[in-house]
């Protein structure tokens, strides 16, 4: 018999049947991006530890959707894998940063060679780093999550729940996003000058951030909104991570710099506006916050 109701759409379809649609672009991205990784093309490394990332953070927040004993083994493979990803992509966007900071500093201030050193020494660290990051993708462990990764959209390994329509599952599991990052938001405010609690804020809202893009082409416009909204706090606290470890990087360079007899102040000022940065960014990095917590996720409901 043909039935003559109209097909599931947006949100009413099945929780797992959206869900994996982003996961299997999340996988297509990390192949495509894995020649490009190899020669370090421009973007490759950035595009596939996001995509990772990605995956990583929507295996978290909708596993109650995914058999738990086939998502965790590549949960943990796709952490392996991003912390891999992330030493070169790191140093390179370390330099991206020191040398800004260092442009911004009239040619009359700065004293040595701080340019050269700077990035002599952020470039001997992305080139070393990209070496171990191609060395694993040639290994078996590598391969292992990439035949995983594979079998997984094959047979995708969808629960009870998974087989529900969004409206009626995807609400809980954003809320109690939305609800880690508020909790580990609270316990930063407690200890705000305990840096890594920040940190953590960050990641929480990284992964609040990557769901709501999961289900953009469900939600519409909306979903994309709320995206937008936690794409800002995690842009601000990034900056903070940013200032924090070129804080502490413009001070192993002035130790290194006094040890070879170079002048230090230029370094000792970067330093310090770096301070500054970090004040400015988790300004605004909780006035951002602020508004997406504030958001009731209505259109998911």
């Amino acid at each position: 018999m043909t039935s003559n109701a109209p097909a599931a759409s947006g949100l009413d379809r099945p929780a797992g049947a959206l869900v994996f649609r982003y996961l299997g672009e999340q996988v297509e991205t990390l192949r495509e991006r894995e020649p490009g990784v190899r020669t370090d093309a421009p973007d490759a490394v950035h595009k596939s530890r996001v995509a990772a990332r990605r995956l990583r953070s929507a295996l978290r927040v909708f596993g109650p959707l995914l058999d738990a004993e086939v998502v965790a083994p590549l949960a943990g493979e796709l952490r392996w894998y991003g912390e891999v990803a992330g030493a070169p992509r790191d140093a390179e966007v370390l330099k991206e940063h020191l040398l800004a900071a260092l442009d911004e500093l009239d040619a009359g201030a700065i004293h040595g060679p701080v340019a050269t050193r700077l990035v002599a020494d952020l470039d001997a660290h992305h080139a070393a780093a990209h070496v171990l990051l191609v060395e694993a993708l040639d290994g078996d462990r590598y391969a292992e999550l990439v035949r995983g990764l594979g079998a997984f959209g094959v047979d995708p390994p969808v629960t009870e729940a998974g087989r529900r329509p969004g409206r009626a599952v995807l609400p809980g599991l954003l809320d109690a996003a939305s609800d880690r990052v508020g909790r580990r938001y609270d316990k930063a405010l407690r200890r705000p000058g305990k840096l890594a609690r920040w940190h953590e804020v960050r990641k929480a809202a990284k992964a609040m951030r990557y769901c709501c893009e999961a289900l953009v082409g469900a939600g519409g416009e909306a979903a994309k909104a709320c995206a937008s909204r936690w794409e800002a706090v995690t842009e601000a606290f990034g900056d903070l991570q940013d200032s924090v470890v070129a804080h502490e990087v413009f001070g192993d360079f002035e130790a290194r710099a006094a040890e070879r007899g170079e002048p230090t102040d230029t370094y000792d000022v970067l330093r310090r506006r770096q301070l500054v940065k970090r004040f400015t960014a988790l300004a605004s990095g909780i006035v951002a916050l602020d508004a997406a917590l504030a958001d009731p996720l209505d259109w998911v409901r």
